[in-house]
């Protein structure tokens, strides 16, 4: 696994990921960026890499010029690796952040400011979880996404989303068994 672009382009994760550990691949990966490149600009955001396991997609992220990032992750072994691989690229945790704790449950206990939203939130739970759907309703409920703002949301293709009314679908790929949505917010998120 490597960083596809930014300034840690080309630069290798540690080998060992944590057992259980199922990374976007970096051809999925790199497609999800080369997409998000076109629709936002990385400064200045804050984001939200949700089930993060190996941490990829948040750190792909920071690499592109994104302000901080959050990780979470209920196992202790990713934080742990997602730790390691910041001090491995000389990643600054000032303002990043890893949480070890399921993510639905960090989501729910959520109480922020208007101005903390994130403006990229990536979602990549277990495959049998099909916890989609509540991921969505708790970041709209909780008014996690920043106006502009963008989810990038990975799931089984046999999963059924329900896009609440104040998402729209800006992107919808599939690759073999996984579809990558991209979700931007409509004219109803307030």
């Amino acid at each position: 696994m490597r960083i596809v672009a930014g300034i840690y382009k080309g630069r290798r994760f540690p080998a060992k990921l944590a057992a259980g550990i199922r990374p976007t691949a970096d051809a999925v990966r790199e497609s999800i960026f080369n997409t998000l490149s076109n629709l936002l600009s990385y400064e200045n955001i804050a984001v939200l890499d949700l089930f993060a396991g190996s941490g990829a997609l948040g750190i792909e992220a920071l690499s592109r010029g994104a302000e901080s990032c959050t990780w979470v992750d209920k196992s202790r072994k990713v934080s742990y690796y997602i730790r390691n691989t910041l001090k491995t690229f000389n990643i600054d945790n000032k303002t990043n952040r890893i949480v070890t704790k399921p993510a639905l449950k960090y989501l729910s206990s959520i109480d922020k400011e208007p101005s903390a939203a994130f403006g990229l939130i990536f979602a990549d739970p277990p495959y049998a979880l099909k916890t989609c759907n509540d991921v969505l309703n708790i970041i709209i409920e909780k008014k996690l996404l920043s106006i502009g703002g963008i989810i990038v949301l990975e799931h089984s293709i046999s999963e059924h989303i329900i896009v609440p009314e104040e998402l729209k679908i800006i992107s919808d790929k599939k690759y073999g068994e996984t579809k990558v949505e991209m979700f931007g917010t409509s004219d109803k998120l307030n």
